[in-house]
């Protein structure tokens, strides 16, 4: 039934490894997808939900099939397609339903062989539920593919640790509200943002689950609080930031958590410490965060599928510079535009050219201690901050050299029906390797020859 769907069998191996491949089933979290923020920290992970299943029936027979046998291979093969195209709440529910054992089972048999190896009754009707939830939520997926990629006229929903300051509540919805003007209002959109007291940040998770509980994300709190990523996060960023004041330290984690799946533009953030305590660094750091950071729903409203594999293959996300150079490219310029025009509040920090110089030092060092070798090959990582100070320069050059309007005007209309590479030739008239080796040789020069090109 699903045989040869790689996705699948790399999920149930994981499954065996962490929890031991209990055959009564269990929870079964899903790849991490995980970005580096700007300044620190791993920030944006997306965990799948598990799905529980319809209580079993015990009163029939326990080696007979259902009645409607080609109702119920259909189904199966709906809930194969389902997970080939990157749903895997299904995998959750079976593993929960049948056991490991049978979920593996399943998937080494081609549908004609089920009829001859079927499950019991009591492990069908439990199976049949996962099948009936699929299938409402691959028609729920249908009606949010119609506007997923679509701007919205509804705006970002908040929400808050209670500890954090009214003040810095208004200047990160200034912030965000100020980067959807700029490049458009993608949603639905919600932003969670934690505190400093880790009660508050635990209220805060519950909140956050209830919600996701509302909304069908998840089925009960109790599993939304063990698995899910944010809840976690809004804890252990309170006991971070805490640290990170009372050492007089900025930075912390805000990132984009997905997720296609709902239909949704998930964020998480840590205490905003520039925003709360300007006396330890500017506000206009976290201005340019907020904007970095939602300039990657940017970025995902442009790619269709809900496939994991692909939206990473389409986002580039193997090699950082594109993506991650790209969101902090344009966070860098919008937000100084928009602080220019009077539409942020203004905050004193050092000139875009100064700021760009600090990103070209990182580069430069770097290759100088890797004499030979490109930042364009550098993933998530030691070595992340520089791959997205190498791609925010690459955006600037492409900018300067084909001017500013292209990476949202071409290149990401085309991206879908021509592939990374496709678009970037073009929106760019060169393949990326071409384009790797040019900008390298620019990168070689003064700081002040290079600094000449930005806006």
């Amino acid at each position: 039934m699903l045989k040869n769907i790689s996705l699948l069998i790399s999920i149930f191996l994981a499954f065996s490894l962490v929890a031991g491949c209990s055959s009564s089933g269990g929870e079964l979290a899903a790849p991490a997808t995980t970005t580096a923020a700007p300044d620190a920290g791993v920030v944006e992970t997306t965990a799948v939900p598990a799905t529980t299943a319809a209580p079993a029936t015990t009163a029939a027979p326990t080696t007979t099939t259902l009645s409607d046998e080609d109702k119920f291979i259909n189904g199966l093969e709906n809930a194969a397609l389902a997970v080939e195209q990157g749903d895997n709440v299904f995998i959750n529910c079976t593993v929960e339903a049948v056991g490991i054992d049978a979920a593996w089972s399943l998937l080494d048999m081609a549908p004609d062989e089920y009829l001859d190896n079927p499950l019991s009754v009591e492990d069908e009707t439990a199976l049949t539920a996962c099948i009936d939830d699929i299938a409402v939520r691959r028609e729920t997926a249908a009606n949010l593919d119609a506007s997923w990629g679509a701007t919205v006229s509804t705006s970002p929903e908040f929400f808050y640790a209670s500890d954090v300051p009214e003040y810095s509540r208004s200047l990160l919805e200034e912030a965000l509200l100020a980067a959807t003007a700029l490049w458009g209002n993608y949603g639905p959109l919600e932003y969670w943002v934690a505190g400093l007291d880790v009660a508050a940040a635990e209220d805060l998770g519950d909140q956050f689950c209830t919600k996701r509980v509302q909304l069908g994300n998840h089925g009960n709190v109790a599993d939304c609080l063990e698995w899910d990523y944010t809840p976690n996060f809004f804890v252990e960023r309170a006991i971070d930031s805490s640290e990170r004041i009372v050492n007089g330290w900025g930075g912390g984690n805000a990132g984009r958590n997905g997720n296609r799946e709902w239909g949704l533009h998930l964020y998480s953030s840590s205490y905003p410490i520039c925003f709360a305590e300007p006396s330890i660094c500017p506000f206009a750091d976290d201005q340019k965060t907020v904007f970095h950071e939602y300039f990657h729903a940017v970025q995902h409203a442009f790619i269709a599928t809900a496939n994991w594999d692909l939206r990473d293959e389409l986002m580039h996300r193997e090699n950082i510079w594109w993506s991650e150079g790209g969101a902090e490219y344009m966070a860098q310029v919008g937000s100084q535009e928009m602080r220019n025009s009077g539409v942020l509040t203004a905050s004193e920090w050092a000139p875009l050219p100064e700021r760009f110089g600090w990103m070209i030092w990182d580069v430069q060092e770097w290759m100088s201690d890797n004499p030979g070798q490109s930042p364009s090959t550098i993933g998530y990582g030691d070595d992340g901050q520089v791959a997205y100070s190498y791609g925010a320069w690459a955006h600037a050059y492409l900018a300067s050299k084909f001017g500013p309007d292209v990476l949202l005007d071409t290149f990401y209309p085309g991206l879908n029906e021509l592939g990374w590479e496709g678009a970037f030739a073009n929106a760019y008239g060169m393949n990326s390797a071409d384009f790797i080796v040019e900008f390298d040789e620019f990168m070689a020069q003064p700081v002040d020859v290079l600094v000449e090109i930005l806006p």
